[in-house]
């Protein structure tokens, strides 16, 4: 039992030893201009302990701790790149989930990018580098979200499987609207596709009218609010994103469009139509919102004073 214990004890001292995060105990400056190489230390996996060091061949000394013993703060945990960009050093924190802006000489912080979900790398191209990629489909997916353009190359996605990685794309909204409308459109070419075939069969079994043309039967059997999608896309990515009152407008007719969506969906499920309120006219639907309204809120309310009543105790 006394050796058990005297292990425990070793091990509990390992342990806290190995988690230990040492101080350099003060703020120290610097001054550097020369040349050299950063090296990110990654560092342990949720030990919070990645540094950033510089090496001048020069010399042939390491500067350790840098970012630590310029800010008083550590840097976080798993450096996984950084990219220097006008004087500029930016460190990609993977699991802290932060972009951290550092001047490359005195190593001080200058910004931070928040928010993120596990970032890795970071690329900077000029505004004409960007329109030529946009042009040249050099992204998967790519978007203006607070003034500032991104996009997600390509050539990182598509490598990864080959290697047998799994991708996974932590993106804003736009550009997650921008991936799926890539696999929206390809259903166009399956609709009309099917639609060829089922107007070819149509008239094969005489289902069809004979004295219509090819084309009319298309448009019969063309579902064609896809058509109408695919304008209105050309339209918002085309005309209305060419301007401040373009895309004040686009915003305006999306929120319009969403509420639109809503109160249909909201039909359908209730199995209305034009057609069912000409025939039993609008006081049944009246009297059901009344009645929706009656009970969600005195459900609301029995929640609350639950609520209410348990925090009181």
């Amino acid at each position: 039992m006394k050796h058990l214990r005297t292990i425990l004890i070793a091990l509990a001292a390992i342990t806290l030893t190995g988690c230990m995060e040492w101080d350099y105990g003060r703020e120290e400056s610097f001054s550097n201009s020369a040349s050299g190489l950063f090296i990110t230390n990654e560092g342990n996996f949720q030990y919070g302990n990645a540094s950033l060091s510089f090496y001048d061949p020069a010399t042939r000394e390491v500067e350790n701790e840098l970012f630590y013993r310029s800010n008083a703060m550590k840097l976080g945990d798993v450096a996984q790149s950084m990219v220097i960009r006008n004087g500029v050093g930016w460190v990609v924190v993977n699991n802290s989930h932060v972009v951290f802006a550092i001047d490359t000489d005195t190593y001080k912080e200058v910004g931070r990018i928040t928010g993120l979900t596990s970032p890795r790398y970071i690329h900077f191209v000029s505004d004409e580098k960007y329109d030529q990629l946009v042009a040249d489909g050099a992204f998967v997916e790519y978007a203006t979200v607070h003034g500032n353009r991104y996009g997600t190359l390509r050539s990182e996605v598509y490598q990864r499987p080959e290697r047998g990685e799994n991708v996974v794309l932590d993106i804003d909204v736009q550009g997650a609207l921008n991936v799926k409308l890539v696999r929206t459109t390809m259903l166009i070419f399956v609709a009309l596709a099917w639609t060829l075939i089922m107007a070819s069969r149509a008239k094969k079994n005489g289902e069809a009218d004979a004295n219509d043309s090819p084309l009319a039967v298309v448009k019969k059997t063309f579902p064609m609010f896809i058509l109408w999608f695919v304008v209105a896309m050309v339209i918002n990515t085309y005309v209305l994103s060419m301007s401040e009152t373009g895309i004040a407008i686009g915003n305006a007719v999306n929120d319009l469009a969403r509420k639109s969506l809503t109160l249909t969906l909201f039909f359908i499920g209730a199995s209305l139509s034009t057609d069912t309120l000409k025939t039993v006219g609008i006081k049944p639907l009246i009297q059901g919102i009344l009645l929706w309204l009656v009970i969600s809120l005195s459900t609301l309310a029995y929640i609350f004073s639950h609520l209410l009543s348990s925090s009181g105790e």
